[in-house]
């Protein structure tokens, strides 16, 4: 399961964005290494700001590496792909009420972003096999 793979990622040091990436990267045709560095500012709320969750960053990624336009961007595009990805968003923010890390966990103790982690990795699978047919 992802949320396994996404979990084991997190155990090993990796922040929580690329936890949550890493577990689909090489799936969706990501180098390992490269999904590693892409997220690597991204963890403690973006480079610990507190800011946006880096598991719910990663989520999006996934979700972007999946399903992500990447030709004629037009409106009709944009909206649907921003649709899909608010929804993925407003999921976390129902199921924890918060979006931004300092929020969501207690500085220095990494172990209560697991269920973000997993929660975020899953989401993005459910989104990824209910919109991007094929790519999962």
């Amino acid at each position: 399961m992802v949320q396994d793979t996404a979990e084991a990622i997190f155990a090993r040091g990796f922040n929580c964005a690329q936890a949550v990436l890493g577990a689909f990267a090489e799936d969706l045709g990501m180098d390992f290494q490269a999904a590693m560095r892409v997220a690597s500012s991204l963890g403690g709320g973006i480079a610990h700001t507190g800011e946006a969750c880096g598991a719910a960053i990663g989520m999006c990624m996934a979700y972007g590496l999946a399903a992500g336009y990447c030709t004629d961007p037009d409106m009709d595009t944009k909206s649907a792909h921003n649709a899909r990805v608010k929804a993925m968003m407003e999921a976390f923010r129902a199921k924890f009420g918060h979006m931004d890390c300092d929020d969501l966990r207690v500085v220095g103790n990494r172990s209560v972003c697991v269920p973000y982690v997993r929660f975020a990795a899953e989401e993005a699978e459910r989104a990824i096999r209910e919109n991007a047919p094929g790519k999962n």
